[in-house]
């Protein structure tokens, strides 16, 4: 049975506003299954399992499957369609909620997930929050996402989001997947990101919270150059002048722009402040 006939079976009308795109291409599916590197001794979390088209997959190659889904009604076609597997758990609440660690019973897991387009930014960063229990993150994420997810320092999509991935993972274009390979067909293309999650970070930082807080106020005016960005902000009460001794300190040029800046200069930077 294909996605559009349990939809029409089980009278399931998808939400828009919560980017239900059904992954229906078993080429797809496979290459997924194949990056994800399961073993059967894996504990995979699954967010957004929707018609369960990877977790049949998925409850083949591994220990356990944990599927995630927000959406009561697909919880409750997933529990019919995959009744009697015995290694999956069906979990229905919103993974922004959960807190991982709570959900397993082992030191390590991997995550599987077509992650929903207006909330890709957030989930990711829910996930890092728990890296010390991850070792691989494997998600389907819209195209233009994908983009900043893989930037690199110079880029025009290199963000505060790429900088944060760079500093937790390694992060790896699996494929593109065309609008097709979902129902309903979303308006836009999807990448397949891999993200292995480094064991220490890429760079020393001496406050991670403080870290983050410059990268963001640095890209929060993207057109200024960075001294300009930092020194009108009140986040570290530092003036220009304050900012420009730190600039000397760590060698760097304060008259570029925050795209120009890698993780490892970030880093210099949050700890001279």
């Amino acid at each position: 049975m294909n996605a559009k006939q349990i939809l029409r079976q089980h009278d399931f009308r998808p939400k828009k506003s919560w980017g239900q795109n059904f992954l229906i291409s078993d080429k797809v599916k496979d290459k997924i299954i194949e990056a994800a590197e399961i073993g059967e001794a894996d504990t995979v979390i699954e967010i957004g399992p929707g018609l369960g088209v990877l977790t049949e997959s998925l409850v083949k190659c591994s220990r356990k499957v944990i599927a995630i889904e927000r959406d009561e009604r697909l919880c409750r076609i997933l529990k019919e369609l995959l009744a009697g597997v015995k290694n999956l758990q069906i979990v229905c609440r919103d993974i922004l909620k959960i807190d991982l660690p709570d959900l397993v019973d082992c030191r390590s897991i991997k995550v599987v997930g077509n992650l929903p387009y207006y909330i890709t930014t957030p989930i990711i960063f829910h996930l890092l929050k728990f890296r010390k229990i991850i070792d691989l993150i494997l998600i389907t994420v819209q195209k233009e996402v994908g983009s900043r997810m893989l930037a690199a320092p110079g880029s025009r999509d290199y963000s505060s989001l790429s900088v944060a991935i760079r500093f937790y993972c390694h992060p790896i274009l699996v494929g593109l997947i065309k609008k097709g390979s979902f129902y309903p067909r979303p308006k836009v293309d999807s990448s397949i990101i891999k993200m292995k999650v480094l064991k220490q970070p890429s760079a020393g930082v001496k406050d991670e919270e403080n870290f983050f807080k410059l990268v963001r106020t640095s890209f929060n005016k993207r057109r200024k150059i960075v001294l300009n960005a930092l020194a009108g902000s009140d986040y570290f009460g530092l003036n220009k002048k304050e900012w420009l001794v730190i600039f000397e300190k760590a060698g760097l040029d304060p008259g570029r722009r925050a795209e120009t800046f890698s993780v490892t200069e970030y880093a210099k930077l949050s700890n001279l402040i």
